[in-house]
């Protein structure tokens, strides 16, 4: 037979918040121990202001008339009222443990924050103090227990009695000396670095700790006057940086050139005007950035992390000392001291930010491991109660009685371990797909990387092959319209090439001559692309232009030595005279070898100016050859 069943679902239990701390104002332990006592009770009458009755082992006088609350009120019970309230007062040891075990019933019902209940989800918050004698230490915990198939995300709440206690002027909260207050802890010098230190590597610290780095500083220009050279000589033993200093605080007593004296106000005598100021010069001076908001974020973050501002001076001692690198405008996120996070922050986004990392550092002790040193929390401190009462002149019956009590609280122990467990199996398996993803997104990104760098070569050759062309286009461009312009008569070939060329090129008197005396074939177009040519080569030997744009201009024109044997034997032949100095034309050049197409362009070039004299055209000198 088929039957229809609701499916019963394995537990899962976590830990969402977490506080641990000592009483630290000078009040006796006894009067602390009792006001703790009683500020949790006030918190949990509140709790319950809507139930019609308030049960007598919760009634007690309010924490500011502790001295009416004496030892005999205190004593150990077991309420079920729709939520289960259990406490155990350990009188032998001072220790005193209550907690209060709810189902969800959701938020704001009814509000536009409401969030509704979820299906299977309870709450235990647990308050213990352990009295010691010269203080109180306390401990408070809130456990999460829900379906384990459960994903809904569960809010990290901080019990309203961990601020109550921490305000009250005879109690307050310190750790390793650190007041829990909402204040955030400064290092600004090494003493402040000395308190930091113990707190930060002691044992039983477990609070996550947010760094926030101080910020650095922004180069602006200011506008900052100059004396002109006049006035510098004018004035005998003047200081330009004091001056500019007194200018500074007063620059309405100076007379800044351009800017005439108020006509009410008499002229002073020349040799004690004010010096004039020729110029304003720029000059960069650093600006404080804004520092992040790190008070606000202490004061929101109470009792749930430890705030700590970093001058920027002390950045080189918390290397140091904490082996932790920080930089000005970062924030760095530690939780049992191993960094978590590292953020960023300037003045575009520190409003969001401060209300991220509120939030985050809030939600770091949910599933987070903590110690809470000699604290009991009620299932333990039940034990030690029973164990304790083991060892009394008691009958057999009690006897037996408190061993099935015990084995019975050592039962539920083992149930929350496992309910512990199974949260611990999900986190694992979760962990694995997460580091599973984590692996492949990583695959991705490397994937992702390299074809990114190949796309960027071939970008990048492209874009060199495109940039290449444009200039070859362009080249094109500019030599087709001087093209345009050459000279098509030879006597008109010198006074174009004076009118050009003249920054890189001299004509010698031979040259015109020959010019003039030339009454061959000779194609003009050809023997202005060399000139045109020797102009370029005269930019490349003074580098002005690459080998490879010289390349262009070349258009099959050679560039080369006169032999040596031509220069001794025609020695008078490659000789130019140009203003009263003479040249040698050692180097020539050549276009084909045809009379009808064969040009020569005869060269040297002067060291002193870097520019091309040119000796003789447009045909051949004399060769050593020739003569004999």
């Amino acid at each position: 037979m088929a039957y229809m069943t609701t499916t019963l679902q394995p537990v899962k239990s976590y830990p969402t918040y977490q506080f641990h701390a000592f009483t630290a104002k000078n009040t006796d332990s006894w009067t602390s121990f009792r006001i703790c006592i009683l500020e949790t009770l006030r918190w949990i009458r509140l709790r319950l202001s809507k139930f019609a009755d308030i049960p007598k082992e919760l009634t007690a006088p309010e924490p500011e008339n502790y001295e009416e609350f004496t030892e005999d009120m205190l004593g150990s019970f077991s309420l079920n009222m729709g939520v289960t309230i259990d406490c155990t007062y350990i009188r032998n040891t001072g220790v005193w443990s209550f907690k209060i075990s709810e189902q969800d019933t959701g938020e704001n019902i009814g509000t536009e924050k409401e969030r509704l209940p979820v299906n299977g989800r309870g709450f235990s918050t647990e308050i213990s103090f352990f009295m010691h004698e010269d203080c109180v230490e306390a401990g408070i915990r809130t456990t999460c227990s829900e379906p384990f198939d459960c994903d809904i995300n569960c809010a990290v709440f901080r019990p309203s009695v961990v601020k109550a206690l921490a305000d009250n002027p005879k109690i307050g909260f310190v750790k390793e000396g650190f007041p829990i207050n909402g204040k955030p802890m400064t290092i600004k010098n090494s003493s402040d670095m000395k308190n930091l230190e113990r707190l930060f590597c002691s044992d039983d610290f477990c609070m996550p700790t947010a760094f926030v780095a101080d910020s650095g500083y922004e180069e602006k220009n200011v506008d900052i006057p100059v004396l002109s050279e006049k006035d510098k000589l004018s004035v005998t033993g003047f200081s330009r940086s004091a001056f500019i200093g007194d200018m500074r605080a007063d620059i309405s007593k100076l007379n800044i050139e351009g800017i005439s004296p108020k006509k009410d106000e008499k002229e002073p005598h020349e040799k004690n005007k004010a010096p004039s100021f020729a110029i304003a010069e720029k000059s960069k001076a650093p600006e404080k950035l804004p520092v992040f908001d790190y008070e606000y974020l202490a004061s929101r973050t109470m009792g749930f992390a430890v705030v700590c501002f970093v001058d920027e001076k002390c950045f080189g001692l918390m290397k140091k000392k904490l082996g932790i690198d920080i930089g000005a405008g970062e924030i760095v996120i530690f939780s049992q001291r191993t960094e978590t996070d590292r953020k960023k922050y300037n003045a575009g986004n520190m409003k969001k930010l401060k209300f991220t990392l509120r939030d985050e550092l809030r939600n770091m002790l949910k599933r987070s491991s903590f110690t809470f040193g000699n604290v009991l929390f009620y299932s333990d401190a039940r034990l030690a109660d029973l164990r304790e009462k083991r060892h009394e002149n008691i009958s057999l019956e009690d006897r037996i009685n408190i061993y099935i009590q015990e084995n019975s609280e050592l039962k539920r122990q083992i149930r929350e371990l496992g309910q512990q467990n199974t949260d611990l199996q999900i986190n694992v398996k979760n962990t694995r797909q997460l580091e599973k993803q984590i692996k492949n997104l990583s695959d991705e990104n490397e994937a992702l990387k390299i074809y990114i760098r190949n796309s960027a070569e071939k970008f990048k050759e492209r874009e060199s092959a495109y940039r290449k062309s444009a200039e070859d286009i362009d080249f094109y461009r500019k030599k087709a319209a001087a093209a345009a312009y050459f000279p098509t008569r030879k006597e008109d070939v010198c006074d174009w090439i004076r009118k050009n060329f003249s920054d890189n090129i001299i004509l010698a008197p031979r040259a015109e001559t020959g010019m003039k005396k030339y009454s061959s074939a000779l194609d003009m177009s050809v023997l202005c692309d060399g000139i045109y040519y020797l102009n370029a080569y005269a930019d490349y030997r003074l580098d002005r232009i690459s080998s490879r744009q010289l390349e262009m201009y070349a258009n099959n024109w050679e560039v080369g030595w006169c032999g040596k044997e031509t220069l001794k034997i025609c020695r008078d032949d490659y000789t130019v005279t140009v203003g009263g100095k003479q040249y040698l034309l050692d180097l020539h050049l050549k276009r084909g070898v045809s009379s009808h197409v064969l040009v020569r362009i005869y060269f040297c070039r002067d060291d002193e100016t870097g520019k091309i004299i040119i000796g003789y055209m447009p045909d051949h000198l004399p060769t050593a050859s020739q003569t004999t």
